[in-house]
């Protein structure tokens, strides 16, 4: 009977162990998407708090070791004192792992995102959704953890005329697993059809550099600080400074 006790304690114990020790990739850099994806029962949310007095809450499950959905729903304006401005819709998430990486191969996912960033105004967001996508990721051992990350995308917020296809890149270093530096770049080639509307006019026409980092609270909070739109427009007096909150458990 003390052994059965004995066992069932240490059996709790390693679970408890195994749950806290559970940091998954991340499944995004700050804005454009990697490869990986949650493990079967697990879920991730995150809180963002960007411009205009923007707030973003996202959630995602892994429903398979391979497969992610998330929603996401926000507005403009929800701190400060001017009328709040909902986004139209909820933002979905897709992603399927289609390769695992390997010694020599990167790994590639597919997905789909309609979450832009930003405020939405006359339909579109400030900062395009990515729309459907296929990305790939390798990792290497170099002063710390570094993987690299690129991808083509085909956004569906772009203008009647103008069908074109993207593409991202990124890069991320995590030092040890409590912080980590990021960096993309989005080109946002369909970023063309707001050319005629100056409220929208917060890029050079060079795309979107973004950087931050991301830093460990506890064994699943995480806090990043990110630093968005480095390639600022004319009518720009600075770049973005945005705050997120991520927090991951096992169900």
């Amino acid at each position: 009977m003390k052994k059965c006790i004995k066992i069932t304690i240490l059996a709790l114990c390693l679970g408890s162990m195994l749950r806290a020790q559970y940091v998954p990739a991340p499944t995004q850099l700050i804005n454009t998407p990697t490869v990986a994806t949650l493990a079967r029962g697990s879920y991730m949310t995150d809180l963002r708090f960007t411009t205009h007095g923007g707030v973003l809450i996202g959630a995602f499950v892994g429903l398979t070791d391979r497969f992610l959905m998330g929603i996401s729903y926000g507005g403009s304006h929800i701190i400060g004192n001017q009328a709040i401005s909902w986004n139209p819709q909820p933002g979905v998430q897709v992603k399927y792992r289609v390769i695992d990486e390997g010694l020599k191969i990167p790994g590639v996912s597919i997905g789909f995102s309609s979450q832009g960033y930003g405020s939405y105004i006359d339909e579109h967001y400030e900062i395009p959704s990515p729309g459907f996508y296929a990305v790939a990721s390798k990792n290497w051992q170099f002063l710390g953890n570094t993987s690299l990350h690129g991808g083509i995308n085909y956004s569906l917020e772009q203008a009647e005329e103008s069908h074109i296809p993207s593409f991202f890149l990124g890069a991320a270093m995590e030092l040890n697993p409590q912080f980590s530096l990021m960096v993309e770049y989005d080109a946002a080639l369909n970023y063309e059809k707001f050319s005629d509307l100056e409220k929208f006019k917060i890029s050079s026409g060079y795309g979107f550099l973004n950087a931050g980092a991301r830093i460990g609270l506890t064994d699943n909070l995480y806090l990043e600080i990110e630093f968005n739109n480095l390639i600022w427009g004319d009518n720009v007096e600075s770049f973005n400074r945005e705050i997120k909150l991520i927090y991951f458990d096992l169900f």
